[in-house]
């Protein structure tokens, strides 16, 4: 998945979830239809790492994966819905959360500088 996560002279680098829907796209054609299912049951919907908007307009990176629960991982809160940096980043567990859902996600590159080092600790 480096590959494509990340930027090349000939293309910029796309979101984790991208890489998996087009794997999922091609999976009769380009790759054992077998292994992309299972790598996305692996990895999730939205693998840790990447960069989501919310319905609220906030901005959050997957830190954890809610088997039970794909589309509603644990994520930590960086900016709020008008663009500004939170004091402290926050962790929200969606399942636990009915009033935020993933309604995006973003390539990596999107807030190249601004995330800064935050852990992704399981």
């Amino acid at each position: 998945m480096p590959t494509f996560t990340s930027d090349r002279v000939y293309r910029k680098a796309i979101s984790p979830n991208e890489v998996l829907q087009k794997m999922y796209m091609l999976r009769y054609t380009h790759y054992d239809p077998e292994f992309v299912e299972r790598l996305i049951k692996a990895l999730g919907i939205y693998p840790v790492g990447t960069l989501v908007g919310l319905n609220t307009g906030e901005l959050a990176i997957v830190k954890k994966q809610n088997p039970a629960h794909p589309l509603k991982p644990t994520l930590l809160l960086f900016f709020n819905s008008s663009r500004e940096p939170y004091p402290e980043p926050f962790e929200v567990v969606l399942a636990e959360d009915d009033s935020r859902c993933i309604v995006s996600s973003m390539g990596p590159n999107a807030f190249k500088g601004a995330l800064g080092e935050f852990a992704l600790e399981e």
